[in-house]
């Protein structure tokens, strides 16, 4: 990055990611080198969960359950979060507008988990988190405004905190109004600040403003947000409709 860039610095604790077919780190290592867009009809195991609070997850929430379930280690590990979606929930937003259209009652459950925040509420009444949750949504740049959110709060609390980003395969009413689909995937960041040495690599995150241009998908995103994060020596490189976003580690001189 240039002079004109912003960046911020951060270590990341632990990551954990889930789509159909891939959950393991090595899978997902695989998967930065194929690419593609994760996708499929395969549901997240979420059996730890009582089987009443099961009932209440859709596709999506099940996913971000799987992923925090595998980053927070035991009852008591509580860590503000923020949760990043371009898309929510929108398959059940748009069920309950189909249901407006055609005259028909709305479902309770439906509405009330159709707003962005509500997996969050899920999983914090769940768990029984009082800690603060923040919802994310920002286009073709949802994935790293999370993460950038979520290094934000952790250097000013100086303590953990967590990111969750998950998309969803959109309704075919909208396909038409977007290049491509949404990669069905879900991806957990325990980040921490950069002054805790003990918590992990540290990493920097740069942007800068850019005229308007071709915007990387969601699916190239993901694989350069993890090819920064992941691989040795890697740097993630993309860029959305008006900025430039870098993320490589930083190697400290000892």
């Amino acid at each position: 990055m240039n002079n004109n860039s912003t960046e911020i610095d951060f270590r990341l604790r632990d990551w954990q990611a889930w789509a159909p077919g891939m959950s393991s780190h090595k899978d997902w290592l695989a998967w930065i080198e194929r690419g593609g867009p994760p996708a499929g009809e395969e549901r997240a195991d979420v059996s730890f969960l009582p089987a009443m609070q099961r009932r209440r997850l859709g596709p999506m929430a099940r996913m971000v359950f799987r992923v925090m379930e595998d980053t927070l280690h035991d009852a008591d590990d509580h860590a503000p979060m923020v949760f990043a979606s371009r898309h929510g929930e929108l398959a059940r937003s748009y069920s309950l507008l189909q249901s407006l259209a055609e005259g028909e009652p709305l479902s309770p459950r439906d509405f009330s988990l159709s707003v962005h925040n509500a997996i969050l509420g899920l999983h914090s009444i769940a768990r029984k988190n009082r800690e603060p949750a923040t919802a994310v949504a920002a286009g073709l740049d949802t994935l790293p405004a999370g993460l950038l959110e979520t290094a934000v709060q952790a250097a000013v609390s100086q303590r953990d905190c967590l990111m969750v980003w998950a998309e969803q395969s959109i309704p075919a009413f909208y396909r038409h109004y977007l290049p491509e689909d949404a990669p069905v995937a879900c991806l957990a960041l325990r980040v921490a600040p950069k002054e805790d040495t003990q918590a992990g690599p540290l990493f920097r995150l740069a942007w800068r403003a850019v005229p308007p241009g071709d915007p990387a998908g969601e699916t190239a995103v993901l694989q350069s947000m993890l090819t920064g994060l992941v691989r040795p020596q890697g740097r993630g490189d993309w860029r959305s409709e008006r900025r430039a976003w870098q993320l490589e580690p930083v190697h400290v001189a000892a």
